[in-house]
């Protein structure tokens, strides 16, 4: 989940903010398909008052934030969930957001409101797709919303277990989507993929499972090697010897070399030459996105590759904003927040992951023990992942670098990670 700040919104012509302008810090949470394939991000945003005073007009500014937000964080083909209130749902406003991207979420509680099932149909008939947010208990009252709205997500905190089958039953009459949310570890996805629900929508796919006797893929395995290899700066000939014995990995970084990118006038055949064009620091950073991605055909739609290198490139760059002149700080920082999910990945305690690459102390710490700096700036990635704007503030005053200083940090590691995409 990434976070930033929306822009103030000021009308045409006014000289200063108008006294009831707020700004707004935004998260984005992966949702994913029955495939693990991520298919929208829900965009969860909360506003900072400027001033005390009430807000004239919140919902023009809101809906400005929102489009903003959404116009910075994805392409014309991303889809966005956005929760809206009762104001923001009723104000012609709302239909600034982009259609056929956006799916707006309503939360409705029983007696159900003629004004809301009315707005939420013209809505749709605009073109834009309505989810209906937090549902927990079926009931008659409900079947007005339910001919209408696209999605329904139940909340898996807020629903007694026992009756999720009977609920489900009860929604399958209606040609709608299931959403499963707060979707915390692997049980939860299994059960609910049973249950028969389309999307999922919560951090369990960070998670490590640890299955005891299980060897991860050899070829990440070998990876894993190489990248301690050049941590402990060996001689070439022990990566080139380390790469023949895994021809998979050989041709990708044989096709790495030879792409256009890299402006060869020849073809380069040989690892040792490949090497020597790509650099150690080079080959660092690429190893380790391929870790994430030999397996997975689709990219970036890993939405563990995706939360990845976006964690490494925000440490990359808060170690940017705290040290302009040490590099290895800044490799250090990228590394850590790569290396921060690869217990997910390969189904490997941290510790066995860690003292596998023999790492120097201050990653070893902040990966095993979330201290020191790094481990700080660790333990920030998460609290902006889950949208704590509180926490993400006070850990950004501990390690005395602004709020919005990070912000903008997570606007560009957004467009790193999607450039990195785009690229695949």
């Amino acid at each position: 989940m990434a976070l930033r700040q929306g822009r103030r919104h000021k009308k045409q012509g006014d000289q200063m903010s108008h006294p009831s302008l707020r700004s707004y810090a935004f998260a984005y949470q992966p949702i994913l398909d029955k495939n693990q394939s991520q298919v929208a991000m829900e965009l969860m945003y909360q506003s900072t008052d400027l001033l005390a005073n009430e807000a004239i007009g919140s919902a023009e500014a809101t809906a400005n934030a929102i489009i903003n937000a959404i116009l910075h964080a994805g392409s014309e083909h991303s889809r966005f969930f956005v929760s809206v209130g009762e104001d923001l749902l009723m104000s012609d406003v709302l239909t600034l957001l982009p259609r056929g991207q956006t799916t707006l979420e309503v939360r409705e509680t029983a007696p159900i409101k003629n004004a809301t099932v009315e707005r939420c149909r013209q809505l749709k008939e605009a073109g834009y797709r309505i989810a209906l947010d937090d549902f927990v208990m079926f009931s008659d009252e409900y079947v007005p919303l339910l001919d209408v709205v696209d999605v329904v997500k139940v909340d898996l905190t807020l629903t007694d277990r026992s009756m999720l089958p009977f609920l489900i039953a009860q929604l399958k009459k209606w040609r709608i989507k299931l959403l499963a949310k707060k979707v915390e570890d692997a049980e939860d996805f299994d059960y609910c993929w049973q249950l028969g629900f389309d999307m999922f929508q919560g951090y369990y796919f960070a998670k490590p499972t640890i299955i005891i006797g299980r060897r991860p893929d050899p070829a990440k395995i070998d990876i894993l090697e190489l990248l301690g290899q050049i941590n402990n700066d060996v001689d070439d000939i022990v990566l080139v010897n380390t790469f023949k014995r895994n021809p998979a990995l050989s041709y990708h970084l044989l096709r790495l070399i030879n792409t256009v990118a890299f402006g060869q006038s020849a073809q380069v055949n040989s690892i040792h030459q490949a090497l020597m064009i790509l650099g150690r620091r080079q080959l660092n950073r690429w190893l380790q996105v391929l870790m994430f991605t030999l397996d997975n055909t689709n990219g970036l739609s890993s939405p563990l590759l995706e939360l990845a290198v976006r964690r490494g490139k925000l440490l990359e760059l808060i170690a940017l904003h705290k040290s302009q002149k040490s590099g290895a700080f800044h490799d250090q920082s990228f590394i850590a927040g790569m290396l921060s999910l690869t217990d997910a990945l390969l189904g490997m305690s941290m510790v066995e992951i860690v003292y596998s690459l023999n790492l120097g102390k201050e990653i070893r710490s902040a990966l095993l023990e979330r201290e020191g700096l790094l481990g700080e700036m660790l333990n920030l990635c998460v609290k902006l992942e889950a949208a704590d704007f509180d926490g993400a503030s006070e850990i950004a005053a501990r390690i005395n670098i602004p709020l919005a200083v990070i912000m903008d940090a997570q606007d560009e590691a957004i467009a790193w990670a999607n450039k990195l995409g785009e690229s695949r």
